[in-house]
């Protein structure tokens, strides 16, 4: 997903790291960063390449992240999540489209 772990609080840290199954008490917030940072590359390398819905979700996702305020919940992030690969999806392949037509 390609996010910046240095900008975010340490508690939001622990409760990314906790959604993801892993025991994040009394960690130093680095640990929890590389912690992240590495689970991040395994979940890249298992993931099927589809470059093009990759760079349409990665383009969707951050437009909606930056309406946000400040920072969003783990909880919030998670529905933010869904609801762009939902969008993303029900829009179809890029190419299905017409021309100068946007969803």
């Amino acid at each position: 997903m390609g996010t910046d772990y240095a900008l975010l609080k340490r508690s939001t840290l622990k409760e990314l790291l906790e959604a993801r199954g892993a025991i994040a008490s009394n960690k130093a917030k680095a640990v929890l960063i590389t912690e992240l940072m590495e689970g991040d590359r395994v979940a890249a390398a298992a993931a099927p390449r589809m470059e093009g819905q990759t760079h349409e979700f990665t383009a969707e996702f951050r437009a909606r992240m930056a309406l946000f305020p400040e920072p969003p919940s783990t909880e919030m992030v998670n529905r933010l999540f869904g609801d762009v690969q939902e969008y993303i999806m029900a829009r179809g392949p890029p190419g299905n489209q017409q021309a100068g037509e946007r969803a």
